[in-house]
């Protein structure tokens, strides 16, 4: 029945911007749209019995269909923004990205960039935090400078998953980089090149 009312009001204003029809006129018969192809037939007053068709929305399966999607995008960003503003409340500038299969959230702070990584149903999968040498916890930092001595630190990329924290860091001399990760208090090599001359 709701359906019925909307595409007569529907084929209403439709009518009432067809060259040639006043709005006064009055739809004389309009046809109940079938499951398939909902549209409106329009027939004057005037007996002027050429139908205009009217496509008023797609078939109702796939309206659920596109409803559902929207549905479930709304709860995936809801339960991503949620969890966000309960992890960062003091951050205030969020750039929000959308893909396919994930939902990005990075920010800056002073020295330091972030990027928080969500599956497309909103679970947070691992968020990364990169920074410089002196906003590196001083613990780790003494571990690293006594572990690799003739090194600098060039960038730390602490990372959370699943309630597990390491870091990846890039260390440099003159000629070779290394980018190790320190998890527990242990390192290990992940990456070494050697410099061009």
């Amino acid at each position: 029945m709701k359906k019925f009312i909307f595409n007569l009001v529907a084929g209403a204003i439709v009518a009432a911007f067809i060259p040639g029809y006043s709005a006064a006129q009055s739809i004389k018969n309009a046809s109940y749209p079938d499951e398939e192809k909902e549209k409106i037939s329009i027939i004057t007053d005037e007996g002027n019995y050429q139908p205009s068709f009217v496509r008023v929305e797609t078939t109702t399966k796939t309206k659920l269909k596109s409803l559902k999607k929207d549905m479930k995008i709304a709860r995936a960003n809801f339960k991503a923004a949620t969890d966000f503003s309960k992890s960062y409340p003091n951050v205030t500038e969020v750039t929000w990205l959308a893909e396919p299969n994930a939902i990005i959230a990075s920010y800056n702070n002073d020295n330091l960039w972030c990027r928080v990584v969500y599956n497309k149903i909103g679970n947070r999968v691992y968020s990364i935090a990169n920074y410089l040498e002196q906003d590196l916890p001083a613990d780790i930092r003494t571990h690293v400078k006594n572990s690799f001595k003739c090194f600098n630190i060039n960038l730390v990329q602490e990372i959370e998953q699943d309630d597990k924290k390491f870091y990846l860091i890039h260390l440099a001399d003159d000629t070779t980089v290394k980018q190790v990760v320190f998890y527990k208090g242990e390192f290990s090599l992940y990456k070494e090149f050697t410099k061009s001359k």
